[in-house]
């Protein structure tokens, strides 16, 4: 039998592993609608600077701040009686986004300063060394691959050759999301975030043995 033609045992497994998160991320997005676009805008820039105002009390500065995404759009929507389009207005949009590390210890006193402002953000803690969870999970995949194949080849009373051939899949990553509420001066205090939890990366491999 040519090598070629030799069977094959095809295991496929996932390596799932967990680690700690080593960023936070909050995320702030200011809506403000009005007839004139200029005025929405500035309705926006208003809020913003709100915000920028009560991180400067905790040293946070304008720079450690990143504008992910800006918009103004004309709002619009068909009056079914008229048949026609009708205007409602402008709606300018800015969302901003704040990164600093879980080690800082920050999380705690930005909620503090946002209390009583009633701007809602949300708050991600993630995994910046992706290379490492990536590479821990291969390892367990890998492992749980190779045993697998001991059990089945063990079982089935054959014997395997060489590895012809191994594949992964794509890095998952399973991050904890958490939506805070920083209520009204008139209202209870928000309750802080629960404690980060540890993040979840699974990776797939699939290894092929010549069957000897």
């Amino acid at each position: 039998m040519k090598r070629d033609d030799l069977p094959l045992l095809v295991i496929q497994a996932q390596g799932t592993v967990e680690m700690p998160p080593d960023t936070v991320v909050v995320t702030w997005k200011f809506d403000a609608r009005h007839a004139d676009g200029a005025q929405a805008q500035r309705e926006t820039d208003r809020q913003c600077q709100g915000l920028l105002d009560r991180l400067a009390t905790i040293g946070f500065v304008l720079e450690d701040l990143r504008l992910h995404k800006e918009s103004l759009e004309q709002l619009t929507e068909f009056d079914l009686e008229r048949r026609t389009t009708v205007f409602l207005g402008f709606k300018s949009s800015r969302t901003w986004v704040l990164r600093f590390p879980v080690a800082a210890n920050r999380l705690g006193a930005l909620l503090g300063c946002l209390q009583g402002s009633g701007v809602p953000c949300t708050i991600t803690h993630e995994l910046t060394n992706r290379e490492a969870m990536e590479d821990q999970s291969i390892r367990v995949a890998i492992a749980k691959a190779r045993r697998q194949a001991g059990v089945m080849s063990e079982s089935a009373g054959i014997r395997l050759g060489r590895i012809v051939s191994i594949t992964r899949g794509e890095l998952r990553i399973q991050h904890d999301v958490y939506q805070w509420e920083a209520m009204s001066l008139e209202e209870s205090p928000a309750a802080a975030p629960p404690p980060p939890k540890d993040i979840h990366g699974s990776e797939t491999v699939t290894i092929s043995w010549e069957i000897v």
